[in-house]
């Protein structure tokens, strides 16, 4: 990406690198920036610490002893693992913590331009954050909506997740740029709260209709 990029970083040099969150595919190019400012939530760095690249490149060599099992499910799980894992290499990561963490909201300004990076996590993961460039009318969201693709949730509970999603409709924001897959709007946003809305509904339902002892107020 850095050499994609090369002729662009040459008139705008990087200046802050910030991780949304602790995912190693947002986090663990920090290595590479090492004599940069790297911002992030308190929480983030603390469970940036809980999970090394070993651990994953396990999971990954896990992922292809499962799928050559013949066991009902474990086979076509270990399938899903090791496509998921394929495109990575974990060689050769060294976790390179924050310079800088934060609680709640932190302000900086970046060639004149005000940055505001917002805590709305836990959600996705702990200690979540968000970008917002207020001048810009841009936000830059991360892994808390994913628009045309299934949302995911490591850490919830979905309560939080929800306020961190509709966190970004109260911004002055046009565009919403997450983590992964196509720039979004506020409706792309809506659309979102609407299938979390849905899912939510839906899976208390059915947790409950097996047994009809259950109230899916306190699941």
């Amino acid at each position: 990406m850095l050499s994609f990029a090369r002729d662009i970083l040459a008139r705008s040099p990087i200046e802050y690198v910030i991780n949304t969150h602790c995912d190693g595919d947002h986090c663990w190019g920090n290595q590479l920036f090492r004599d940069k400012t790297i911002i992030a939530t308190h929480a983030c760095i603390r469970q940036m610490r809980e999970t090394q690249p070993h651990s994953l490149l396990a999971l990954k060599l896990g992922g292809r002893l499962l799928r050559r099992l013949p066991l009902p499910g474990l086979d076509r799980f270990g399938h899903y693992m090791a496509r998921m894992f394929e495109p990575y290499d974990f060689a050769g990561l060294h976790v390179t913590e924050p310079r800088e963490g934060f609680s709640g909201q932190k302000g900086i300004s970046v060639n004149g331009i005000e940055v505001v990076v917002i805590e709305v996590g836990p959600g996705h993961t702990d200690g979540y954050a968000i970008v917002f460039i207020p001048g810009e009318r841009v936000v830059y969201a991360g892994d808390i909506v994913f628009f045309g693709s299934t949302p995911v949730m490591w850490s919830g509970p979905l309560e939080r997740l929800m306020e961190g999603v509709k966190r970004l409709l109260t911004l002055e924001a046009d565009i919403i740029v997450p983590g992964h897959g196509p720039v979004g709007t506020r409706a792309e946003v809506q659309r979102v709260i609407e299938y979390w809305d849905f899912l939510e509904t839906e899976l208390r339902r059915r947790f409950s209709e097996p047994f009809g002892l259950c109230d899916p107020d306190h699941t």
